[in-house]
C-alpha cells in the first residue's frame, strides 16, 4: 500500500465531514489493506464559524509515510441548501433568505396570486414606460422631419427661381 492518498480516501473523508455526529476515527478499507484517519485539532483551529458559515474537518492519518512524514487532509464542507447551520447572525440571515425564496416560489407559501399580481404590475409598468419612450421618439422624429422640410423650403425660397 503506497503513501499516496487515494480518491476513495478523499471521498470517504469528505462524506464523513457532512455527518452531524462525526466519527473520531475512520477505518477506510482499500483493495490492499486499510487506512485509518483521525479527526484532529478540534480546539486549535476554527473549523466551524456560525457567522460566515465556514465548515471544515481536519483529518490526520494514523501511520506516517515511509519517509516519516505525517499526512493531513482538510475536508471543506460545501453548501447544503436543505440544511441551516448555526444559531448566530448567520442563522437569522439564512432564515431571511429562506423566507424570500419561499415567497419567490410562492406556490408553496400560498401567496401565488399576490406575487403573480405584483409581477404582472411590474411587467405592465415596464411595458408602459417603453411604450411612452417609443411615442416620445416618434414625436421627435416627426418634429425633426418637419424642421428639415421647413429648412429646405426656406433655403430653396431664399435662392429664388433659377432661370
Amino acid at each position: 500500500m503506497g503513501d499516496r492518498v487515494r480518491d476513495e480516501v478523499y471521498n470517504t473523508l469528505s462524506n464523513a465531514s457532512y455527518q452531524p455526529k462525526m466519527e473520531k476515527r475512520l477505518k477506510i478499507p482499500l483493495k490492499d489493506g486499510e487506512q485509518v484517519w483521525k479527526v484532529i485539532a478540534k480546539d486549535k483551529y476554527i473549523q466551524h464559524d456560525d457567522y460566515t458559515g465556514f465548515d471544515a474537518t481536519i483529518y490526520k492519518k494514523e501511520t506516517k509515510t515511509k519517509h516519516g512524514q505525517e499526512e493531513l487532509i482538510i475536508a471543506y464542507r460545501g453548501t447544503e441548501p436543505n440544511r441551516w447551520y448555526g444559531n448566530g447572525r448567520l442563522r437569522g440571515k439564512q432564515m431571511g433568505i429562506r423566507r424570500i425564496m419561499e415567497q419567490t416560489n410562492s406556490w408553496r407559501s400560498g401567496q401565488s396570486q399576490k406575487v403573480f399580481q405584483m409581477e404582472l404590475q411590474d411587467y405592465f409598468g415596464k411595458y408602459t414606460r417603453k411604450f411612452n419612450e417609443m411615442e416620445t421618439i416618434s414625436d421627435n422624429i416627426k418634429k425633426a422631419k418637419h424642421a428639415t422640410e421647413n429648412s429646405l423650403t426656406l433655403l430653396l425660397v431664399s435662392r429664388g427661381p433659377k432661370g
